[in-house]
């Protein structure tokens, strides 16, 4: 299970502080409306790779995928940022190891995202240094959201090790 205290160390070290979280939440009801574009434009370049594809059943769960992918956006300008924020990230990613997404379509999916977040602010955010600032939070809340994510896929290929250990012990 991943721990906690990684995301403090995560904030940390990508400079995510108060006035990032600040910055991130005055910037959603701005971003809000770039949501469906974005989601729209994560599952077209899903959709058109065969193994991310793979992972997909039917219609149907596209669209409750969508969904969740809008509520994940909410939640990334959001907040809080907090053991509970990290929790459910690390759940998304769980989740991910569990139907079986490589690890690769994840990194490449989060680019499609920031891509489109970056656009939208763009259009959205004062000039200066304020937008700076802006795009600035936003690469540091993605960062956080694929360090969180990446540990989730690391967990799970030490489990796998760990068990393959035991089977060869037990075998042995």
């Amino acid at each position: 299970m991943a721990d906690p205290s990684l995301l403090a160390a995560l904030r940390q070290y990508v400079g995510f502080d108060d006035a990032s979280a600040h910055r991130l939440r005055t910037l959603a009801p701005l971003v809000r409306p770039f949501y469906p574009t974005i989601v729209d434009q994560f599952y077209e370049a899903i959709l058109q790779d065969p193994g991310a594809h793979a992972v997909l059943r039917n219609e149907s769960q596209v669209a409750r995928l969508k969904l969740s992918l809008r509520d994940w956006l909410e939640g990334l300008f959001t907040g809080p940022y907090d053991e509970e924020y990290f929790e459910k990230r690390a759940r998304i990613g769980r989740m991910h190891v569990k139907v079986g997404l490589e690890q690769r379509y994840m990194l490449a999916a989060m680019n499609v995202i920031r891509a489109g977040l970056h656009r939208g602010l763009a259009e959205v955010s004062p000039g200066g240094v304020d937008q700076v600032l802006d795009h600035q939070a936003v690469d540091q809340i993605c960062d956080i959201e694929l360090a969180i994510m990446l540990e989730t896929y690391r967990e799970d290929y030490v489990l796998k090790k760990t068990a393959e250990a035991e089977s060869l012990a037990v075998m042995g």
